[in-house]
């Protein structure tokens, strides 16, 4: 029997890769969006294309209606996904992020406890990674312990510790999956992912800034640093998350109830200084760069330990961050 699932989110980039992915695997898809993103419309039309996805105009952040069918799982991705614009908006950060999560959960629960594997991330961990053993080099900032952040990351914040609306509201989600899990036994997968960019992405300055910084030299467009640019993330490509939640999906029962990091590891790691030196060695104009202040809530550094995805799902990335960078420099439509 072809398993039919659903995806919020769906016209994001996580979601677009997904979706194309899933349906040549065999699955059926439902994938619901409100298009508030700027650039989704884009991805709407090339899943369009496909007619073994279907589509739905929905905002989640009002309860999910019955009459969208029967499902065997849902790949909860929606969320509003900048920082910079929960510190501007909070309490339309929260609706996103910690309402819709409980509407998608409560959908589930009272539909026969579909199984929901749910999108976190790595923002759920606080400031007091900055309190970790770090080097400074000269191009960035680095864990001293080479393992990275592995799931028991520090997410207390103790009442001095940050992680920005953002991150709140997304460990709000988090939060919540958990409890469903426990008190109404409802199969959960919960993912905590770092810095993912990809095919489809459509990054702006206020997120997904391996994508922006592409864009904005390719453009000639100008761009803003905050802090010294030495901060560190590691990459994971969209394409190879995909993989993994399919991964996942076939095999919930394995994965019900479990949190994961989910990254691109040491090997896949890479400053803002390191990345604009990159792009400027692809010739033409240097990237037009300001630097500002640093932010609130911002981590020096952020490297997954992905050891125990990789153990348990026999999983690795196989797009190394500078060759998926190559691949969307030679993109024509960013």
């Amino acid at each position: 029997m072809c398993m039919r699932i659903l995806v919020t989110g769906g016209a994001g980039f996580i979601g677009t890769n997904f979706s194309l992915l899933a349906v040549k695997t065999g699955l059926k898809v439902l994938a619901l969006d409100n298009l508030s993103r700027k650039g989704v419309e884009k991805n709407l039309e090339i899943l369009k294309k496909d007619r073994r996805i279907g589509f739905k105009k929905i905002d989640i952040r009002n309860p999910l209606p019955t009459s969208l069918g029967k499902f065997d799982a849902i790949l909860h991705l929606a969320s509003s996904c900048s920082t910079a614009i929960s510190l501007k908006n909070p309490s339309k950060d929260f609706l996103d992020n910690a309402l819709g999560t409980v509407n998608v959960l409560e959908f589930a629960r009272k539909n026969g406890k579909i199984p929901v594997i749910y999108a976190s991330t790595c923002k759920v961990y606080t400031t007091e990674l900055n309190t970790w053993p770090i080097k400074e080099e000269k191009m960035r900032y680095s864990f001293i312990n080479k393992a990275g952040v592995a799931e028991n990351g520090p997410v207390e914040a103790y009442g001095k510790y940050l992680r920005a609306p953002y991150g709140c509201s997304k460990y709000t989600g988090d939060i919540y999956c958990q409890e469903y899990h426990s008190t109404y036994h409802l199969p959960v997968v919960i993912n905590r992912m770092s810095a993912v960019f990809g095919k489809y992405q459509r990054g702006s300055s206020e997120s997904g800034f391996i994508y922006w910084f592409i864009k904005a030299k390719k453009y000639n467009l100008k761009i803003t640093v905050f802090g010294n640019g030495k901060q560190a993330r590691d990459a994971l490509w969209g394409d190879d998350l995909a993989q993994l939640f399919l991964i996942q999906l076939k095999n919930i029962n394995k994965h019900n109830g479990q949190i994961y990091n989910l990254g691109g590891g040491f090997k896949n790691s890479i400053s803002i200084l390191e990345l604009i030196e990159y792009l400027d060695k692809k010739g033409g104009k240097p990237l037009s760069v300001t630097f500002e202040p640093e932010r609130q809530a911002d981590l020096k550094v952020y490297v997954t330990d992905i050891r125990k995805i990789s153990k348990s799902s026999n999983w690795r990335p196989k797009t190394s961050i500078f060759n998926g960078i190559d691949r969307l420099w030679k993109e024509k439509d960013l």
